[in-house]
């Protein structure tokens, strides 16, 4: 029998935290996270990607003003063009995206001048491309854009890497996993230089929790162009395994010239590709971090 006095459920909304608009997935989530260390860690992600949304937002409004010379440039939203942002629901979009941007950026070269955000555009879809190359030279089965992804070196260990006899046999040797590699828990992104001692040297720094934030604004550096006017990372001119097709701009070589140390090849391809433009050479950096 029922009583009189019918029971009303009140439902309360709890509104979001506002990091929560942040998260690429939950075990980004720092709330409740009681381990200082990790919970910093966390929390400077999220900063790093809301700061990353906001200079992304800029440039949309002032792109959207801007009348360019040319019309077959695409018009993309700032989720579109943040690689950092990739999910296992949004990566093959996101990819798809450069691609189609890539195409219309080469064919508007035959009809007009393409604009700097144009050109940094194609810089950045060849350093994705290129680096997704390697990491199939790898035998990745990783997907190395995803946040969440974790070095498959770390995780087999060094008896056993991916491909097995037929990885050692076919993959470039200056892609081969060095002993830091092996050890040192690190994203896949690291994996995919052709620079051992490069490597080598971030994994270093990585192992250290003051680099926390500089992993991500190296990223923001070498995969991002929100916000950017000039490609701060570096660039590639022919296969992506041979270290004589990278260049260094300058300035990546002012902020992370640490990284450096040891890599003389390295440098002597981005000397040759600069005396192809007229430029003068960039110096070896000092034993300093940057």
């Amino acid at each position: 029998m029922r009583s009189n006095h019918d029971s009303h459920h009140t439902h309360i909304d709890l509104a979001s935290m506002p990091h929560e608009a942040y998260l690429c997935d939950y075990g980004e989530d720092w709330a409740g996270v009681t381990n200082q260390k990790e919970r910093r860690k966390l929390q400077n992600r999220l900063n790093q990607r809301a700061r990353r949304r906001r200079k992304a937002q800029r440039g949309e409004d002032a792109a959207a003003s801007y009348q360019g010379p040319c019309t077959s440039i695409i018009v993309c939203s700032e989720d579109d063009t943040m690689m950092g942002e990739a999910t296992t629901d949004n990566v093959d979009r996101k990819r798809g995206f450069l691609h189609q941007f890539a195409q219309s950026a080469l064919a508007s070269y035959a009809t007009c001048q393409p604009s700097a955000g144009h050109l940094l555009r194609l810089i950045q879809h060849n350093v994705v491309e290129s680096l997704t190359v390697n990491s199939a030279m790898l035998g990745f089965t990783v997907d190395w854009l995803l946040c969440s992804s974790v070095s498959p070196f770390t995780v087999y260990g060094p008896e056993k890497e991916p491909g097995g006899g037929l990885f050692q046999t076919l993959c470039p040797s200056n892609l081969l996993p060095t002993a830091l590699q092996k050890r040192i828990p690190h994203h896949p992104w690291v994996d995919l230089f052709p620079l051992p001692q490069m490597r080598d040297n971030l994994l270093l720094a990585i192992s250290h929790s003051l680099f926390i934030e500089g992993e991500q604004k190296l990223w923001d550096d070498m995969i991002e162009v929100c916000g950017q006017t000039d490609w701060g990372g570096m660039i590639v001119w022919g296969e992506p395994w041979d270290p004589k097709n990278w260049e260094v701009t300058l300035p990546f070589f002012k902020r992370w010239g640490w990284l450096l140390h040891g890599c003389h090849e390295i440098l002597e391809a981005t000397n040759y590709w600069r005396r192809q433009r007229g430029e003068r050479p960039l110096a070896y950096p000092s034993s300093s971090h940057a």
